[in-house]
């Protein structure tokens, strides 16, 4: 009985590499993003009193967004790092 050394061929191991990455942005927008970041807020160019009024609404949607994002983004890194 002969031992066969298994390599992995290059595009395994970067498809593997890139599937943890995946999983790391997923985790991020799942646990770590805020809702609104400061350049949103600059971007929307909304005046005090309209980010009082409608700023809790946004914020609560804008959370399922990302961790909606989060779960999918995290579900294909899991997905990419079964091997072939």
């Amino acid at each position: 009985m002969r031992s066969k050394e298994t390599r992995w061929p290059a595009s395994a191991i970067l498809l593997a590499l890139f599937g943890i990455l995946l999983i790391g942005v997923g985790c991020y927008f799942l646990f770590l993003r805020p809702a609104l970041l400061p350049e949103d807020i600059r971007y929307m160019q909304f005046t005090p009193a309209e980010l009082q009024s409608i700023g809790p609404r946004l914020g609560s949607w804008l959370m399922h967004v990302f961790r909606v994002m989060g779960g999918y983004v995290a579900a294909t890194g899991v997905l990419r790092l079964r091997w072939p």
